[in-house]
Formats: C-alpha cells, sequence, structure tokens
C-alpha cells in the first residue's frame, strides 16, 4: 500500500496503470482508419495526433456504442482507447474566452477537475516517429503499448512506460500535475491530457492530488460562510475587494474567512460576535455595555434590522414577494445580508469607533453616509407587502453594491499606484534599445511583425510574450537614449469575446458583457513626438523631466504633457467621483482626450485599471438607453440612437421590449401585454378563459383559438420533430427549437389583437397591407415547423427571416 500525503486517501500503485486499448473488429477498424484520415475533428494537445470522438459520433461513425479516444502516427496505425468515465465530464473547447474567465472570483468543486480540454482548429499531422527513441531507455517507437513513443506539445518523448513511471514516482507523493519528463520544460501533464496515457484508476488519484493541492493553496482559496461551497481567487483578482462572493449570494471576508462584517474590522466583528452569542439578551446587553459602551436603548436599535426579519409579519410578505420569482428570491436573499450590515453599522455609530471605518479621501466618505441611508430606507420599503417587488429588490440590491463598493475602495490610496519599471541588465537594456531603434516591422520567425504601439506620448509599444521570450513588456522612450521598461498589465494579450450573433438590420442594440472592457487596443501608426520634449515641464507644478519615474512626463494624443505624479493625483481625484473614462488634466477641461484602459495600461497599475473597469462597467449599466434581456439576463446596449425601435434582439435570440423591459408582445401595447399575462397568469384554464371574456370580451372558443400555437409547440408530437431535425440538422434544429415558442408568442398576440379588435396600426398606410401579408406567410412558416420535413434548415431559416421581417414592419 502506498500512501499519499494526506491520510485520509489511500491507493494501490497498481491503480497507476496505462489506457487499455479496446479490441476491434476489422469493420470498426477500418471505419476508425477511415475516420482518423478526416483532420477535421476535435482533439487533444499531445503527440502523436490524438482525436476523441463523441459517444454520438462514435455510434453513428464507428459502429462503437461509448465514448472513444484515438491516437495514431499515420492513416495506418491507429489506436483506439476507451474515453475516461467521468462522472460528470464536460468537454471544454474554448477554456480561455469562458463566460467566467475574467471574473474576480469562481466557485470551483471536484468535479471541475474532470474536464478534457478539446479544440477546434486544424489538428497536427501525424509526425514521423519512427527515427525517434525514447529519450530515457532509448527504445525506439513500436506497436507494442508499452514502447509506443508518447509526448506533450513540447515535443520531449517517452515511451508508454516510462511515462508510467514517471507518473508513479508523483502520484505516490500526491504532487500535481505532473510536469514533462524533461527537466527543462514547462509543459504539464494536466487531467486533459492524462486522459490519453492513464487508466481511469490513475485519473482518480490525479484529481485528488489536484484538489488537495488547490485547496492547500489558502491564499487563493476560501470557503464560503454561508453555503460551504469553495471559492477561488483568480488571477485578476487585484487585492482592492476585501471580501469574495459565491454564486450562492453570500460574501465572505478574506481575513477572518467570516460572513462579511462590514464595516466592522475582523477584530471588532469577533467580539460583537461573541456578544451577540450569549443566550440571555441581559447579559448581552450588559457585556455590550461594558465593552462598547452601548446603552440598552442603542443595544436593542442594533438589534432591531434581524428582528424584522424574523418576524412573522416579514414571513408573511415572503409569500406575497415570491409572486415574482426572481426578484421575490432577491429580496429573501439579500434581506438577511443587508439587515447583518444595518447591525454592524448601527454598532459603529453608537460605539462612536469612526477609527474602524478606514476613511478613504473625502468625497467616498460622504458617498457612502449617503448610501448607508439609502440602504436603511429601501430595507424599512421591503419589509412593507407592496406590488412593486421588483423594484424594491432591485433598488435594495443596487444599494447594498454600491456601499460595498464604497468600502471596497477604502484603500485608494494604496491600490492606485503608477506602474512599477522593470530592473533590467545591461544585456536587456541594450536588447530593448535595440528593439525601439528597429523600423516599425520586424521579423518573427520569418514572418513580418509590426509591434503594437499604444496612441500615447512619449512614444509606448507594447511587446508580447513570443518577443520578450518570458513576459510581455511595455516600452516607453521619447527617444533611443532614454529607455524604461515596464510590466505589461494581466489583461495585453486578452482578446474580446467572440459572439457569433449578426443582428438584424433593424436591431440597434448590441450585446455588451464587462470582459470587452478588459482589452488593449493598440494601432500601427507611431505618434509624432514633439520637439525639444526634454525642455517641456509639467502643466501643473512645472517641474522639467528627468529620470525618476514620478517625473517623467505623460500625455495623450492630445500632446498637453503633465507629469506622471500629477497624473497619479488626478486619476485617484476622478476615480473617487467615479469618472470614466478620466479627462485629460490640462487645458482646464477643454480638452476631448481621456485616458481609456487602454490608454491607462501604459501608466497605471492593474489594480486601478481593475477599478477603471468596474466603473466603466456600472456607467453602462446604468445609462438609461441600457436594456436587460429578458431571457438570458445579459446586458445590452443602443448603438444606433438614429432608428425607432420597440425591441432589442440579445444573441440568445431572445427580444426584449424597450418600453418596458418584459419579453417581446408584437403587436399588442405594453399595457394590453401586462393585461394579458395577467389572463395567462391565471392557475388553470378555466379561469384564464372567463377572466378574457371579462376584460377582453372573448369568447371561450377565441380563447382557445389565441393560445392555440403555444399549446402546440409543448406538445409531445413536437418535441419528438424537434429530436427529429437535431438528428438530421443540429445547428437548424436547434435554431428552430428556439424560434418556434417566440413565433408561438407573437401569433398569440397577433391573434388576440385581432379578436380584441385592437389594431395598432394605420389602416391607410402601404405598411399595414404588406405587415398583413407578414402575418399571414409568418403563420404558414410557423405550421410547416411543426411537420417532420426533411428540409429543416430551410424551414429554420424561412421562419426566421419571416419573423425578422414582421417585426421590422412594426419597428417601423
Amino acid at each position: 500500500m502506498a500512501q499519499a500525503t494526506n491520510d485520509s486517501f489511500r491507493f494501490n500503485v497498481s491503480d497507476i496503470a496505462l489506457r487499455e486499448e479496446l479490441r476491434l473488429t476489422e469493420r470498426q477498424m477500418f471505419l476508425a482508419r477511415c475516420f482518423f484520415e478526416d483532420w477535421h475533428h476535435t482533439y487533444i494537445d499531445v503527440l502523436p495526433t490524438t482525436v476523441i470522438v463523441p459517444k454520438n459520433v462514435a455510434e453513428s461513425k464507428l459502429e462503437i456504442k461509448q465514448s472513444v479516444i484515438m491516437s495514431g502516427v499515420d492513416h495506418e496505425h491507429v489506436h483506439v482507447y476507451a474515453a475516461p468515465e467521468f462522472r460528470t465530464r464536460k468537454f471544454v473547447k474554448n477554456p480561455q474566452y469562458a463566460a467566467g474567465y475574467y471574473k474576480s472570483f469562481v466557485n470551483i468543486a471536484k468535479d471541475d477537475l474532470k474536464v478534457i480540454t478539446v479544440f477546434d482548429n486544424a489538428p497536427p499531422w501525424p509526425v514521423d516517429v519512427a527515427q525517434r527513441a525514447c529519450f530515457v531507455c532509448k527504445a525506439s517507437h513500436n506497436e507494442r503499448k508499452e514502447q509506443r513513443l508518447f509526448a506533450l506539445p513540447c515535443g520531449h518523448w517517452r515511451c508508454r512506460a516510462c511515462w508510467r513511471t514517471h507518473c508513479e514516482f508523483y502520484l505516490v507523493r500526491g504532487m500535481s500535475p505532473i510536469p514533462c519528463a524533461h527537466g527543462d520544460c514547462c509543459e504539464k501533464l494536466t487531467i486533459g491530457r492524462a486522459a490519453v496515457l492513464l487508466s481511469d484508476e490513475a485519473l482518480k488519484i490525479c484529481i485528488a492530488n489536484e484538489w488537495r493541492a488547490m485547496l492547500a493553496r489558502k491564499d487563493r482559496t476560501v470557503r464560503c460562510a454561508g453555503c460551504r461551497h469553495w471559492i477561488q481567487l483568480t488571477k485578476f483578482y487585484n487585492g482592492s475587494r476585501r471580501i469574495a462572493k459565491c454564486s450562492c449570494g453570500c460574501y465572505t471576508c478574506l481575513g477572518c474567512r467570516k460572513v462579511d462584517h462590514t464595516p466592522l474590522r475582523c477584530k471588532d466583528a469577533a467580539v460583537w460576535a461573541h456578544i451577540r452569542a450569549i443566550e440571555s439578551e441581559d447579559e448581552a446587553a450588559a457585556k455590550a455595555e461594558k465593552i462598547w459602551g452601548i446603552t440598552r436603548e442603542n443595544f436593542d436599535d442594533c438589534l432591531s434590522p434581524s428582528r424584522d426579519i424574523a418576524s412573522e409579519q416579514y414571513k408573511k410578505n415572503l409569500r406575497h414577494m415570491r409572486y415574482d420569482r426572481k426578484h421575490g428570491k432577491m429580496l429573501e436573499k439579500s434581506m438577511p445580508m443587508v439587515a447583518r450590515m444595518l447591525e454592524l453599522r448601527l454598532v459603529q455609530q453608537f460605539a462612536n469607533r469612526k477609527e474602524m471605518l478606514k476613511r478613504p479621501i473625502n468625497a467616498y466618505s460622504q458617498d457612502a453616509d449617503q448610501r448607508w441611508s439609502n440602504l436603511e430606507k429601501y430595507f424599512t420599503l421591503a419589509l412593507d407587502t407592496l406590488e412593486e417587488t421588483r423594484h424594491k429588490a432591485k433598488w435594495l440590491d443596487d444599494s447594498r453594491g454600491w456601499v460595498l463598493c464604497c468600502y471596497a475602495l477604502d484603500n485608494l490610496e494604496e491600490n492606485v499606484t503608477l506602474r512599477e519599471e522593470l530592473k533590467l541588465t545591461d544585456k536587456q537594456r541594450f536588447n530593448a534599445r535595440h528593439f525601439f531603434e528597429s523600423d516599425a516591422s520586424c521579423f518573427l520567425f520569418g514572418i513580418s511583425y509590426k509591434p503594437a504601439i499604444i496612441d500615447v506620448l512619449p512614444t509606448t509599444i507594447l511587446v508580447h510574450r513570443e518577443l520578450a521570450e518570458k513576459n510581455c513588456v511595455i516600452i516607453t522612450a521619447p527617444d533611443t537614449e532614454h529607455i524604461t521598461v515596464h510590466a505589461a498589465p494581466k489583461l495585453c494579450c486578452r482578446k474580446p469575446v467572440n459572439r457569433d450573433f449578426l443582428c438584424p438590420l433593424y436591431n440597434a442594440y448590441v450585446n455588451i458583457e464587462r470582459c470587452d472592457l478588459n482589452v488593449i487596443t493598440t494601432s500601427d501608426t507611431v505618434l509624432p513626438m514633439p520637439p525639444e520634449y526634454h525642455k517641456r515641464s509639467c502643466y501643473y507644478c512645472n517641474k522639467l523631466p528627468n529620470e525618476k519615474s514620478e517625473t517623467r512626463l505623460f500625455a495623450l494624443s492630445c500632446g498637453h504633457f503633465t507629469c506622471r505624479s500629477c497624473w497619479l493625483k488626478h486619476t485617484k481625484w476622478a476615480l473617487a467621483r467615479e469618472y470614466s473614462p478620466i479627462p485629460c488634466p490640462a487645458q482646464n477641461g477643454y480638452c476631448n482626450e481621456t485616458l481609456t484602459i487602454s490608454r491607462a495600461a501604459a501608466l497605471l497599475n492593474d489594480s486601478a485599471i481593475s477599478m477603471m473597469v468596474g466603473i466603466e462597467w456600472r456607467n453602462k449599466v446604468r445609462h438609461p438607453e441600457t436594456l436587460q434581456c429578458a431571457g438570458c439576463k445579459h446586458f445590452l446596449m443602443r448603438n444606433n440612437f438614429f432608428r425607432k425601435v420597440m425591441s432589442a434582439g440579445c444573441a440568445c435570440g431572445c427580444y426584449t421590449c424597450v418600453r418596458c423591459g418584459q419579453q417581446d408582445h408584437t403587436p399588442l401595447r405594453c399595457k394590453d401585454a401586462a393585461t394579458w399575462n395577467e389572463v395567462r397568469s391565471k392557475e388553470n384554464e378555466e379561469e384564464s378563459a372567463a377572466e378574457a371574456e371579462k376584460v377582453w370580451n372573448l369568447t371561450r372558443g377565441e380563447f382557445d383559438e389565441c393560445i392555440a400555437p403555444v399549446k402546440e409547440v409543448v406538445t409531445e408530437e413536437f418535441k419528438k420533430n424537434i429530436k427529429f431535425m437535431k438528428k438530421h440538422d443540429r445547428a437548424h434544429g436547434t435554431m428552430l427549437e428556439r424560434d418556434m415558442p417566440m413565433v408561438a408568442r407573437m401569433l398569440e398576440m397577433r391573434r388576440v389583437q385581432l379578436l380584441a379588435k385592437k389594431k395598432e396600426l394605420d389602416p391607410t398606410s402601404d405598411t399595414y397591407y404588406v405587415a398583413m401579408d407578414r402575418w399571414d406567410e409568418l403563420e404558414q412558416q410557423f405550421n410547416r415547423g411543426l411537420d417532420t420535413l426533411g428540409e429543416t434548415k430551410e424551414k429554420a431559416v424561412a421562419l426566421d427571416r419571416c419573423r425578422e421581417h414582421v417585426l421590422y414592419y412594426y419597428n417601423f
């Protein structure tokens, strides 16, 4: 028995074995060779070429009833292995730009490690390994299982037997991930790559070792104080916030690992928790008066928020709030946390301990006091049984977020600094000077390469990792003699998220995400340096530039030079007032140039850039022209202010009314759509029909005719048709599945409009008659989409095009 580092985890050394090859028939092997010859598959980045085949493809193409992994050095020598049996397996296609890639905190679980990362681009062709040999045992490649060569993307070949010994050495010692067998190589044998080499039992050992290694990093992992799930601090965490947010909505203090105790410090919060833990309330009040100097009356005031949410009246209110599912749940989740924050705020005030709050600059102190009063007002409002549940929940959540934001920036003076200059050797400085002296075009591995230039003064060049060898750097210099090199920010190589969504012509809204701001835009054109740069002085302090970092001049493309220390003061002033982008400090506000996030990368540190991203994102979200999709809840921002529109299209396919923020209800007006939704929200159909007859004068037959399209898309026959469509045409079958419910909703609203005799369009206009034809065509396409025909692609495209034309005429 070999024992790992954790005594509670034991395993046998015999469990560390190589993955067994499947025994296939001649026909299955022939199909595997033919399938491997086609290079348009997802592959794993190891050598020789390794392709992963999902279960559905393996059944149809290879006649194998399970997921398989195929590896081969050429088309004649192909080996087929069973894919690992992960209980909750996920195949991640683009892990670098996933939805949660840019977050500072992410929830982690052990199942998250059970991932095989695959790539969609053209896989590498099989390498010629006939003349290669294992650099340990010197054995050449052979078709025997133990003597087949295997390598990571670095290309350091070892036979599978030596790899098994190498993995056993690290797994027995509880080390993960396993490094490449070559001593100077940085490649790692991740879980996804190990799935090609090791058996399922060995993979379980790898996952257990890596999970324990993740939890052992106390500076990067924290356990949620509410749901006890684990939270990991990503590489984008900059230390500006002292709390971590879990997906359950709970905030955990990174100092004491307890529930967030804003605004008290960890030490004071622990003392107050000790007072609250006393069973007798009289004894607790006496203890509070002795330690904190709080009277009994003030002690009762401190406990009043927590008492309010524990009362029977609040529980009755919750039942009423749950009628609005999303925002009712938001209130139910936020109220206890807000009550705790208000309780600690009252403790701070009554104890007269203002030193507990590390006061930032005055603007944020005044703003925080105002936010506290708003938070208390919204908390009191949320205790009432009002019908505006959505507004109460939104106000409460926004105010709580603003309070946390004000306290997260309380160390503004410490976090916002200038970008540090790297200490270089003479050789590195010579290379940097030589690189800066080169022309605007150079050659990288025989390929013409243009340096990325940030449009600030003096000339600033962003050098990526492939040229700088280790890390990305920023080179700034007014001339070739005075070179300064800074470490590039973490977002230098980041690309905007690619969304394969073509907005219709009538759509004036685009999807926005916070990660879209975390990019550096560069150009190929160098800004001309003004003459006599060294004789210029700072606009504010009139200091001449020298070799010190604080006194070097910096300017935007406008050419108004200010020393870096004055720029730092101006940036802190702007961030405290939440200006984004930051205006140019020169010319008394008459300059139109701004310090964008891309330009700030050449001046400020990563913490300041992260604050700028947060402020700019909040300003975008709070803009009156910004909407939230009624389906996926992503944000939509208007980019065309010259077109009048009634609905905004999201990348998920959902359309949102720009007036009421609900799902598109064309052709009914917002008021009529709200009334119809109330009619349809009744518990049974009989009550809905009675309400429709009372409000809309619709008979039972007309009511059934209105809801007929929606009834058709929830039938078992429609679900069978969708399965048929997905099997024969995946992409457009999915589009039909998405579009049919939305078209059914539009047809329902149209029939309500006709039967209730509420026509919105002008009968004398040409658009009216064209729209009538579009409605008829839309209904025909909808009926065709219900059939199990083979032309799935044509049906889906026609239905989508007809729906867009109907919306187009109503937007006019």
